[in-house]
């Protein structure tokens, strides 16, 4: 299958962009066929593009055979219907290299990139990091800004306009700082070259696409893609601000309990309650993660079956 090229990866670089979980067994082997059971159900179900072997996809816990069967399963899937956009993060650039070509030889539309982590590396550091990267391939690259796993490090506006203006194959973005004026200044800035995508679906997500932005990392989608797709037509395509905030509501409780256990816990928390979501809802890609990661209290799992029934997916 020829890779698509980057120009053409930007213009489809929109919508609803779903983070894949990965599914276990109980003994934490790998569970391909329930993997490829969920990628088929979003895929039918009209997601824009999916992205295996993230966070999402606990790809820390997995090792480099684990992620490359990961990714394959899910390109084998897919076989072109949608976007697929490898994780391939790791703390060293060689290691990334080798991982992003991988995804690019099987047939991967574009690869996911977060910025180095566990060493702080200063802003030179970072580009040269990107442009090795980049320049390995022949597809496009999405950096991933997460001050989160990187030591609190924020693209500068200078940088991201150096991956616009020297590195041809960065064509997207995704964004996970929160601050609305600087997605807006990034707009402005390289919004023409750079596909600029926020996560999830809240109020801060339809200003995002009401400034501009073309598309989400979606996580809810896993459970809900079609109200994700709405949510994004209403925001993005109809600038229908009322109809978003409808659709909003439905989110609620998922969305409050999903900050709020991210505030006490950190980034982990939103991988537990949509793998506890997906069991729940008897889906494929459910429990268990795997170790360090815990389950949630038996509180918390009562609060998210009260978010699923507002949603409309379960009976309380």
């Amino acid at each position: 299958m020829k890779n698509l090229e980057p120009e053409k990866f930007r213009e489809r670089c929109k919508g609803v962009l779903t983070l894949l979980p990965t599914a276990f067994k109980d003994n934490y082997e790998l569970y391909i066929e329930a993997l490829k059971e969920h990628v088929s159900f979003l895929v039918e179900s009209g997601v824009h593009g999916v992205i295996p072997a993230g966070s999402t996809g606990e790809f820390s816990s997995m090792n480099e055979e684990e992620i490359k069967k990961v990714i394959s399963a899910t390109v084998d899937v897919v076989n072109g219907r949608t976007l697929v956009i490898a994780g391939t993060a790791h703390s060293g650039t060689h290691e990334t290299i080798k991982l992003a070509k991988y995804a690019e030889d099987v047939g991967c539309d574009g690869v996911m990139v977060v910025t180095p982590y566990y060493f702080k590396e200063r802003e030179e550091g970072i580009f040269q990091h990107y442009k090795m990267v980049a320049e390995s391939l022949d597809i496009a690259v999405m950096p991933y800004n997460n001050p989160w796993v990187a030591n609190g490090v924020i693209y500068s506006f200078e940088l991201v306009e150096r991956f616009a203006n020297e590195i041809p194959n960065i064509v997207a973005l995704k964004d996970v700082t929160g601050n609305s004026a600087y997605i807006y200044e990034l707009l402005k800035r390289v919004g023409d070259k750079i596909a600029i995508l926020p996560y999830a679906e809240t109020e801060f997500t339809m200003l995002c696409f009401l400034l501009g932005c073309p598309g989400t990392i979606s996580l809810i989608s896993n459970i809900a893609p079609q109200e994700a797709i709405e949510f994004w037509k209403a925001a993005y395509v109809e600038k229908d601000a009322k109809k978003a905030l409808e659709i909003l509501e439905k989110f609620e409780l998922f969305n409050r309990l999903m900050n709020r256990l991210i505030i006490k816990f950190g980034i982990p928390a939103y991988l537990h309650v949509i793998k506890h979501a997906l069991s729940l809802l008897n889906r494929p890609c459910g429990l268990p993660m795997r170790p360090p990661l815990s389950p949630l209290k038996e509180d918390e799992v009562r609060e998210l079956r009260k978010a699923l029934s507002r949603m409309g997916l379960l009976e309380e």
